[in-house]
């Protein structure tokens, strides 16, 4: 199973056009029958005055994987590289309750 998400932000789009920031998180998995599924398992409206990037990252990734019961069942985190969101802590977390490493 693999955690992917998207987040959008203000600097993201050039323009006047009304928007609100959000983070996206989808699980992409093969089905019983081996199809290729992806489901939208959270989405999280967010201001960066708000909160810390880091903060919005970490909290909502625990959340979904705690609420979905998917421990052990994440085997790859994708998230954009243009930032560090500092997600250690949640590889550790992940490696510890599910007892898979997201490392290679």
């Amino acid at each position: 199973m693999v955690l992917g998400d998207w987040k959008w932000t203000s600097e993201d789009i050039v323009g006047p056009i009304l928007h609100q920031d959000f983070m996206v998180i989808s699980v992409y998995f093969a089905d019983e029958d081996f199809k290729m599924r992806k489901w939208i398992l959270s989405y999280h409206p967010h201001s960066p005055e708000d909160m810390k990037l880091k903060d919005v990252y970490l909290d909502s990734l625990k959340n979904v994987v705690t609420d979905y019961e998917i421990e052990n069942k994440v085997s790859t985190l994708l998230v954009p590289n243009s930032v560090d969101l500092g997600l250690d802590g949640f590889s550790k977390w992940i490696e510890e309750e599910g007892g898979q490493s997201d490392q290679p």
